[in-house]
């Protein structure tokens, strides 16, 4: 497994707004080879399977926002996001036949799947005396190749949200909130693998 990240963080003290650029890379290879002995007792046989099974999985991303802050202790942020997945994972099956391996094309599989996505979001946040108020979109452009198939898949969607909440102590401790927001959850990868 291999992993790393960047930040950078540059703030304006005088006006409290913030640059912000973060990144990170993560890669992960692994082998496996299993051996599959089945024996029945009833009539005498035995079944050898051999598999052997290499996956690979590539995430990256970038984001790159602005955070500007009012006097009226309201603030107004904007940013733009990038994000790239690929997987590749590759499995071959043998079979013990009379003393002999052969290969099981049944039971093999490829899957090359890769996943990039545009986005772009800004949000305004308001605060007035114990109500707040947030507001925000996000932009999405995506694109989905499965290479194996040979298909390709690209959509665009808006994500709002709305929320409001009203604190009735100066900590916050008590608060009643309501909020609206349309939002999009992707498979794991152990969703996405065959295994």
């Amino acid at each position: 497994m291999l992993s790393s990240t960047l930040i950078f963080f540059f703030f304006f003290y005088k006006k409290g707004s913030q640059l912000t650029f973060i990144a990170d890379y993560a890669r992960k290879y692994s082998t496996n080879n299993d051996s599959y002995d089945i024996s029945q007792l009833w009539n005498n046989t035995d079944t050898i399977y051999l598999s052997h099974l290499t996956s690979s999985y590539d995430i990256a991303s970038a984001d790159l926002s602005y955070k500007k802050v009012f006097k009226d202790y309201s603030s107004f942020q904007v940013g733009a996001k990038f994000t790239m997945t690929q997987m590749n994972s590759h499995n071959d099956y043998q079979g013990l036949y009379h003393d002999a391996w052969k290969e099981l094309p049944d039971f093999k599989y490829s899957l090359k799947y890769h996943e990039y996505i545009w986005a772009a979001y800004a949000e305004y946040q308001k605060d007035i005396d114990k109500l707040s108020l947030a507001a925000g979109l996000r932009m999405e452009n995506t694109k989905t190749e499965n290479k194996e198939t040979k298909t390709d898949k690209h959509y665009f969607n808006l994500y709002p949200h709305l929320s409001i909440r009203y604190s009735f102590d100066e900590m916050k401790r008590w608060m009643v909130m309501a909020q609206y927001a349309r939002q999009i959850e992707r498979p794991a990868f152990d969703a996405l693998n065959p295994n």
